[in-house]
């Protein structure tokens, strides 16, 4: 064998490794996302469950019924129940609650413990199942006033891949390109534009129902967004710019001035 021929598969061998490392990490922090979850579904009662989240239309329990359904997702049976949906993603996703929704709360859980090991995944970047178990996870949890301390790797790669996802996937692409997004407590930064600087480190920003503030200060700090609640942005000279979170979409909305 050349020099040459040895050489390429040796770097095929490595990238393959790698891609396989990266994986397991991946499916670790995921599987770590789904127990946390299962542990705080556990506490909750039939009330609760009946609560309503953060995605529209959907309870807890609904969004619950809905992990269910994403964890036992294959590449395939995604694509058949696309076409079965006539590619409505809206339709699918309400299949695929109404299929894994128990009689009760408590049939519901017991199918998400014995999904939680799961590896399968629809035709989607990996980081996806990321997405779908913090987000979702932040989804239930806050109308209950609950809270996570998500590890940063796992937050990270999430809104990563939301910064590269447009919007009409549920992602910020859109977003990203008018502002930067910047977590003060960890080493990340996404976006282009005037910056929006979040002093802790939650599992996305700005927070639900939050409004931020441009604010041009003296001295060596940057001009940046600052919160201030229930009042909008307002940019000396170019008017106003809202930032709203409803759910897992980031609203932007410009009032100029006349």
């Amino acid at each position: 064998m050349s020099s040459r021929r040895a050489a390429s598969l040796t770097r095929q061998t490595l990238w393959s490794s790698e891609g396989e490392a990266v994986k397991d990490d991946v499916w670790s922090m995921v599987h770590a996302e789904r127990a946390a979850l299962i542990d705080d579904l556990a506490r909750l009662d039939d009330e609760q469950w009946g609560e309503p989240s953060l995605c529209e239309g959907w309870t807890v329990h609904d969004v619950a019924a809905h992990l269910v359904d994403t964890a036992r997702t294959t590449r395939l049976g995604f694509v058949l129940g696309l076409v079965r949906a006539r590619f409505d993603f809206d339709r699918q996703n309400a299949v695929g609650v109404e299929r894994e929704r128990g009689a009760s709360p408590q049939e519901t859980l017991e199918r998400l413990r014995q999904v939680a090991p799961r590896r399968s995944t629809p035709p989607a970047p990996l980081d996806s199942r990321l997405v779908e178990e913090v987000l979702h996870g932040e989804d239930i949890r806050r109308p209950l006033g609950l809270t996570r301390s998500y590890p940063q790797a796992a937050v990270v790669r999430s809104l990563r891949l939301q910064a590269r996802t447009p919007a009409s996937f549920g992602g910020a692409k859109e977003l990203t390109a008018r502002v930067q997004l910047t977590a003060a407590d960890a080493d990340l930064s996404i976006g282009d534009g005037p910056e929006v600087r979040e002093p802790r480190f939650p599992c996305s920003w700005p927070s639900p129902a939050d409004e931020w503030r441009w604010t041009s200060s003296t001295g060596r700090e940057p001009p940046r967004w600052r919160r201030l609640p229930d009042q909008g942005l307002d940019h000396p000279s170019r008017g106003s710019l809202r930032l709203r979170c409803e759910g897992r979409r980031i609203r932007v909305c410009r009032a100029w001035h006349q």
